[in-house]
């Protein structure tokens, strides 16, 4: 539950995985197009996708919080995993606060509301992710107070080139080899 969601600050997805220490549970919404589109949808597929109005006006969204409020069950607006120079708007995505575990009763309506039996999808446009812990770890880096993304930017780019390199260098030893 979350109030006054328009003045939030907005944390990445394996960021908060890092503050709980856990797995968390993000879900993620996409534009339809019109091949996506199913006869009770309500969107159009020119609908401007990206802005924070649509992102809230998105059907599915509204009910999926409905749904997470009257369950009582917490939620905030995320943004996805973090990378290095790049910034994204901001497009309706949801941190639900449920553990990941399959004996977890909240875990397991979010689950019966936002998927089939089989795991696929109930909504096209909708999508349920697990951000585990040991994979939100690896941007741990982000959290550093001296973290300066120019110089880890700098060492991306040697180490980048650095592989171009020896790529490089593979290609033109396997072409002696023959």
């Amino acid at each position: 539950m979350v109030a006054e969601e328009n003045n939030m600050l907005i944390h990445h997805i394996d960021a908060i995985a890092r503050r709980l220490k856990r797995d968390v549970l993000l879900v993620t919404f996409r534009k339809p197009s019109s091949d996506l589109l199913d006869d009770d949808d309500e969107l159009e597929p020119d609908e401007e996708f990206g802005s924070f109005e649509f992102c809230e006006q998105h059907p599915i969204r509204i009910k999926l919080i409905d749904f997470l409020d009257s369950h009582q069950i917490e939620w905030q607006p995320c943004a996805s995993w973090q990378v290095l120079g790049l910034i994204e708007s901001y497009q309706g995505q949801l941190f639900i606060d449920v553990p990941y575990h399959e004996d977890n009763e909240d875990y397991q309506k979010v689950c019966a509301f936002l998927e089939h039996p089989d795991g696929s999808p109930r909504y096209k446009n909708v999508n349920l992710w697990i951000m585990p812990l040991s994979v939100a770890m690896k941007n741990a880096h982000f959290d550093d107070p001296d973290f300066s993304e120019e110089e880890h930017w700098d060492l991306a780019i040697q180490l980048n080139l650095a592989e171009v390199i020896m790529d490089e260098e593979r290609t033109v030893l396997n072409q002696l080899a023959q």
